[in-house]
């Protein structure tokens, strides 16, 4: 592939790179250990890093381009073991009594890989962190590390009776698979349990209420002017930087789309954020997850979309016991890390009432996304189907009564779902699309939902 094929060659660079590096740090401490007459001679400093242009690789372009060279050395040891292990044999060096340099670091022949494996310890010394005071402060800033938020490298995390830095330097499985292997990153492989939603439909394709509507225009008129705002100190002392907005109704009423064109016509990025697939059963668990998300937004200019907030407001219950309390903090975890990111912020909910009173007034923006009235159902039928004679489908309507089908007590969605089954039946059959095919295909969405079409 293209891709892997480009960022092997920066890759190929970089690792020799740090084999050089690696070589150089070994002298200095092995020369700790020799009799002047037989120390290696070495150059003042060490050995200066490559130069890559953007064009390169997407590497060279998202990573190596933008990083200092203390950070490209810890990306390249954590690439190591995965692509050129014997990069890092040099470490394999033995002190006068035949055991590896404490610090060094690492993990020789850890579960089944033979050869040394780096840790945080190791990264630190390759990094000529021997200064005590340099290496605490790296510590410190640790969590702000560009390499962690950006779901490049693991955090360290080590059992409590290790040393806290023993933890293997880890790449994340999304930047191995993205950058290492050219395969197709999806949601799954970050701890984000996100995905970036896009959309080829407009304002045009999404039937609002009057009401939803012009509190949606609202909410685009707030982000408009945000930037301008936030510039003068007098007026934005009274702005929060933030924005939350909450969109509460039934499935398929238009949330999700609404948020993607917000996003759309905002330009910004937005994400979608699976509350019920983050939030866990093992105690702690959520504010971790949830920690995650945050850091991972901070200072970017996206759109976060939490959907199905209930499965997290809904835990919100009178305290009974243990189990209760801790749920009730993960609610009030992640409303505390709302209120506080400085990002735009969007939840769904099916119920409005699952969310306090008192964090209803921290919203910006409160939108009710009701079941379609029979009015805006007609609309979405006949913008849903809307072919022209020129469709390269060669589908086409065969006599449909639109007002008779917005009877049926159907969303959006459902519609959407309606459309695509007459669509498949139709080509497989005459490719028309007739007022009896869509009634079937109206029926099969009532008995998805259990019910039945009168």
């Amino acid at each position: 592939m293209k891709v892997v094929s480009q960022n092997a060659g920066s890759l190929e660079k970089e690792l020799a790179w740090l084999e050089e590096c690696i070589r150089y740090r070994v002298t200095q401490t092995a020369n700790e250990f020799r009799q002047a007459s037989e120390q290696v001679q070495l150059p003042d400093e060490a050995p200066a890093a490559p130069q890559h242009q953007p064009g390169d690789s997407p590497l060279a372009k998202d990573f190596l381009c933008t990083l200092t060279d203390n950070d490209r050395l810890l990306l390249a040891l954590a690439i190591a073991p995965h692509v050129k292990p014997e990069v890092l044999d040099g470490f394999l060096l033995r002190d006068p009594y035949g055991k590896i340099f404490t610090k060094f670091g690492g993990r020789v022949n850890y579960a089944g890989f033979s050869g040394f494996f780096p840790t945080w310890e190791t990264a630190f010394f390759l990094m000529d962190f021997d200064s005590l005071d340099k290496r605490l402060n790296t510590i410190r800033q640790l969590p702000q590390h560009p390499l962690l938020k950006t779901d490049v490298l693991k955090a360290p995390e080590s059992p409590d009776h290790e040393p806290a830095y023993h933890a293997l330097l880890l790449l994340h499985r999304a930047f191995r698979k993205g950058y290492l292997s050219g395969q197709v990153v999806t949601a799954q492989d970050s701890y984000m349990q996100a995905h970036k939603l896009r959309s080829e439909l407009t304002w045009n394709d999404l039937f609002l209420e009057d009401t939803t509507a012009k509190e949606i225009n609202n909410l685009l008129h707030w982000l408009t002017h945000r930037d301008t705002v936030l510039k003068d100190k007098r007026v934005m002392k009274y702005f929060p930087k933030g924005f939350k907005a909450l969109f509460y109704g039934a499935s398929g009423t238009g949330k999700t789309l609404a948020a993607t064109l917000i996003g759309k016509h905002t330009r910004r990025e937005v994400y979608r954020i699976d509350l019920s697939r983050i939030v866990s059963k093992y105690i702690g668990e959520t504010e971790k997850n949830l920690a995650k998300i945050f850091e991972r937004a901070a200072n970017k200019d996206w759109v976060l979309f939490f959907d199905e907030a209930d499965a997290l407001f809904g835990k919100r219950t009178e305290t009974k016991d243990a189990k209760d309390r801790y749920a009730n903090q993960e609610v009030a975890y992640l409303l505390q890390a709302i209120e506080v990111h400085e990002g735009i912020v969007i939840l769904a909910s099916n119920y409005k009432k699952n969310i306090d009173d008192a964090f209803l007034r921290r919203f910006q923006s409160i939108a009710y996304f009701p079941v379609p009235t029979k009015a805006t159902r007609r609309k979405i039928w006949e913008n849903v189907f809307q072919f022209q004679t020129d469709s390269k489908t060669g589908v086409s309507l065969n006599g449909v009564d639109f007002k008779q089908l917005a009877q049926h007590e159907l969303t959006g969605a459902d519609i959407v779902n309606v459309f695509q089954y007459s669509v498949i039946q139709a080509l497989e059959q005459d490719k028309h699309i007739s007022q009896a095919l869509i009634e079937r295909g109206i029926k099969r969405e009532m008995q998805k939902k259990g019910k039945r079409v009168g």
